[in-house]
């Protein structure tokens, strides 16, 4: 047998080499795969306190490990538990990734963050119906099926059309309610198709209840985060599910006979009269503020007091830091304590805090300020009766910027005549009651001209015009209550009819109870009753609301 060559050997060698090369290589491989897997068989340890950094769907969500966990057994506890995190996809910058619509994950995380192992609840699909199927499915990826209402346990209403799903259990934290429709073995108020419950109720109030009702006791739900206009019909649709009341509609009608809750007593300056009221307010206590114009003072009246109580003025006539003159409107403001007056003979605006009567705040000098309202971010609005335009005054203005009128006296749509009450609803649109031109306008936000929303068929006392208008106020329904005051009656319009309709009064100049002389200002309560600032009689006049008739 022939020796190999020097070649041959050295091939061999190498072939040698690789192959031992090769086994090693593969049994490296496989103690890396034996570690991992020992590895991955530990739990890494957590803390429920660890941020995580989710993609959802695209979008990052951060939230902490003690809100995905907080459900035993379920894909998410199983998933951040510690022991399989390792193995969860993750994207190109290390987030773990779920393939989830991130609106309804977001919606799940709400829920989560509130839930109590002790007192197991039940998930509350999202308010957009179409999202409510979807909803359901990623529960079910996610182990949570459990959780999802059976069909006895959930409501579905139609509120403006729109359909809302939700757990019969959230509105039992309600107390003492015995609305009907929440009972599923009763038969609802109104159904619209058999199947969905009918709300005649604003929407966006129905939604602020709900989400506080997942966050809040009852006890402790209010109007923050909603605006000084939605907070009476916001109080008066928890009334209603507190009294079982029956739902305000658009016919609604008020008893023609009021009830005296201010003044009264003749003209006069005890605090159980009044002297020529002007602008009056009251809060969801039911609690009457009344600029009391020929006292010059501010008073409030508690709910089914015999007298007031004095909050600002009183002090006579006069300019001085604790006198008022003539004042005609007030802004409320129950945050700071305070009132924000307009007191028009003294031409000027000034905050006046209640705790302290000699620590005023002059807001606006030289104005000649005839009414005022605010928006819900607090911004003023000031009617000059005299300029014939409307001003809104941020905090710190020097000047204000018109917003409405401004173009000289005048009855074209871009000029006003003697403007005096205002109102600004959630669309910053402007009402104003046009007083010498016997109109009511509708500004629009940053719109050049306004549009007749009420009279403007001259003076008079048929139905389509209107004399010498003054309070104005808008109701949920858009639907516009003036008080006409020349015609001693408080009538009702909807912007685009040409003509109003008369809700109480007109039964001429007189102090009976079905009477007025001069209405003024207007008001409602948190449960849709009327107020008027009965300015010839010095008192203010309350009227329920007439349900056999509504």
């Amino acid at each position: 047998m022939a020796t190999p060559s020097v070649y041959q050997r050295a091939i061999n060698e190498i072939q040698r080499i690789d192959y031992n090369l090769t086994r090693e290589k593969e049994k490296l491989y496989i103690d890396r795969q034996n570690f991992e897997e020992e590895k991955n068989s530990y739990r890494i340890p957590i803390d429920n306190t660890d941020v995580i950094q989710l993609n959802v769907g695209g979008e990052i969500i951060t939230t902490i490990r003690e809100t995905l966990i907080c459900i035993p057994k379920s894909i998410l506890s199983i998933i951040f538990n510690g022991q399989w995190e390792r193995k969860i996809q993750r994207d190109q910058n290390g987030n773990i990734f779920f393939d989830f619509n991130p609106v309804l994950f977001r919606h799940l995380l709400d829920q989560l963050q509130i839930f109590d192992k002790n007192n197991p609840m039940h998930f509350s699909p999202p308010l957009d119906p179409v999202l409510v199927e979807p909803f359901k499915r990623m529960l079910r990826k996610l182990g949570l099926e459990q959780y999802l209402p059976l069909e006895k346990d959930v409501i579905n209403f139609n509120i403006a059309g729109k359909i809302l799903t939700h757990h019969r259990k959230i509105f039992n934290q309600i107390a003492n309610t015995s609305f009907d429709v929440l009972d599923p073995f009763s038969k609802p108020t109104q159904y619209v198709n058999n199947t969905d419950v009918f709300l005649d109720i604003d929407l966006k109030n129905f939604q602020h209840l709900i989400n506080q009702l997942r966050e809040e006791p009852p006890e402790k739900m209010s109007c923050n985060k909603i605006s000084p206009n939605r907070m009476i019909s916001f109080y008066k649709m928890l009334s209603y599910f507190k009294k079982n009341q029956r739902i305000r509609k658009k016919t609604d009608k008020w008893k023609q006979h009021g009830i005296t809750v201010a003044g009264g007593h003749g003209r006069g300056s005890q605090l159980n009269q009044l002297y020529y009221p002007h602008g009056i307010f009251l809060d969801n206590k039911k609690t009457i503020y009344v600029a009391d114009s020929f006292n010059h003072r501010i008073v409030e009246w508690k709910y089914d007091s015999s007298s007031g109580y004095l909050i600002a003025g009183g002090h006579g006539e006069g300019n001085r830091i604790e006198q008022l003159n003539r004042p005609t409107d007030m802004v409320i403001d129950q945050q700071n304590n305070s009132s924000i007056v307009c007191d028009h003979r003294n031409r000027r605006v000034i905050r006046w805090f209640y705790k302290n009567q000699t620590n005023q705040q002059i807001l606006i000098s030289d104005i000649d300020c005839s009414r005022m309202t605010m928006d819900k971010n607090g911004v003023l609005y000031i009617s000059d009766y005299k300029k014939n335009e409307v001003r809104q005054w941020k905090e710190g203005d020097s000047e204000g910027r018109i917003v409405a009128g401004g173009n000289g006296q005048g009855n074209h749509l871009n000029q006003l005549n003697a403007p005096s009450f205002i109102f600004i609803d959630d669309d910053y649109s402007l009402y104003i009651s046009d007083t010498r031109n016997h109109r009511v306008m509708k500004w629009k936000k940053d719109a050049k001209v306004g549009i007749i929303v009420a009279g403007g068929n001259g003076q008079g006392n048929i139905l389509r015009q209107l004399s010498a208008p003054q309070g104005v106020v808008i109701d949920d329904f858009g639907q516009i209550y003036i008080a006409d005051y020349e015609n001693n009656r408080v009538v009702r319009w909807t912007e685009g009819e040409k003509e109003g309709s008369v809700v109480v009064g007109g039964n001429g100049d007189g102090k009976k109870s079905n009477q007025f002389s001069g209405p003024i200002g207007l008001s409602f309560d948190i449960e849709g009753n009327l107020y008027v600032a009965d300015h010839g009689n010095h008192r203010v006049q309350g009227y329920e609301i007439d349900f056999d008739k509504s």
